[in-house]
């Protein structure tokens, strides 16, 4: 995201961030990324996502599809809509990570 510094991004970056919810980072398998950026978020938290009955992420592109495949593995996310390249690219990072 461009509202954040360079450092950041770059820590984000080894804490193998993929992507993120109401400014909340998270992993691959959609647990929360471990950076202090998680903890300054005004708005929903993490833990409370789950409790949501329907959360809905717009994805597009295939470069996003690491970010909606760890939404969807968390469970961060009961709706998806994502066009064809990402759809594909979930499907197929999917099988191999």
């Amino acid at each position: 995201p461009k509202y954040l510094e360079e450092k950041t991004i770059l820590e984000l970056i080894d804490l193998h961030s993929v992507g993120h919810i109401f400014g909340q980072f998270f992993d691959i398998n959609g647990k929360r990324i471990d950076h202090s950026i998680n903890y300054r978020c005004l708005g929903v938290k993490f833990e409370d996502l789950h409790v949501i009955p329907r959360v809905v992420a717009a994805v597009y592109g295939a470069e996003r599809a690491e970010s909606a495949l760890g939404a969807l593995r968390g469970g961060l996310t009961s709706v998806l809509f994502a066009d064809r390249a990402c759809a594909e690219r979930v499907l197929e990072l999917n099988k191999t990570l």
